[in-house]
């Protein structure tokens, strides 16, 4: 979300975690992968009535590090809703944590076309392609446009639902 507070191209996140705070060096590699700069956390503590153990508050203020990703202003209940299916499924250890999150905010993709993306850069290390991992997952994450045409190639070939258009331009 965005307050009074943030700066252009900043945005704050709450995470609620019951009994223990987060510990932050679980968070900080999740929201660096995702293309977020952590400029500040302020932690506070709750105890509902009745409730056992409190309930800590997360409160991140946080920077996009990628120029090339939109604003947050721009940004749509869509998008805000995939980063915290992604941000989810990362904390759970449901999906892997590396630079191709980025592509959630930068491309609009959901983690399922992260995912999508990470077996074809593993592909392509298989087949004696010159590239690197690393290298081939910057150049995914600096051209978010580029990985948005790839995942819209795939589904055009491989959707079912779309199997008798195949021969359609994306």
């Amino acid at each position: 979300y965005k307050d009074h507070t943030c700066g252009p191209r900043q945005v704050r996140l709450k995470i609620f975690h019951k009994g223990e705070p987060i510990t932050l060096s679980d968070a900080l590699p999740i929201l660096e992968n995702m293309g977020l700069r952590t400029i500040s956390e302020l932690p506070f503590s709750v105890r509902p009535a009745g409730a056992c153990a409190p309930v800590w508050i997360h409160d991140f203020l946080m920077a996009i590090k990628n120029p090339a990703f939109p604003d947050f202003n721009k940004s749509t209940t869509e998008t805000k809703l995939r980063f915290e299916e992604d941000f989810i499924r990362l904390w759970y250890g449901e999906a892997e944590n590396d630079t191709l999150n980025q592509l959630v905010l930068g491309a609009g993709l959901d983690w399922r076309a992260i995912v999508v993306l990470r077996a074809y850069v593993r592909y392509l290390r298989q087949t004696a392609n010159p590239f690197g991992k690393m290298y081939m997952e910057s150049a995914l994450t600096r051209h978010p446009a580029i990985a948005q045409l790839f995942i819209n190639l795939f589904a055009a070939r491989f959707d079912p639902a779309r199997s008798n258009k195949r021969d359609e331009k994306i």
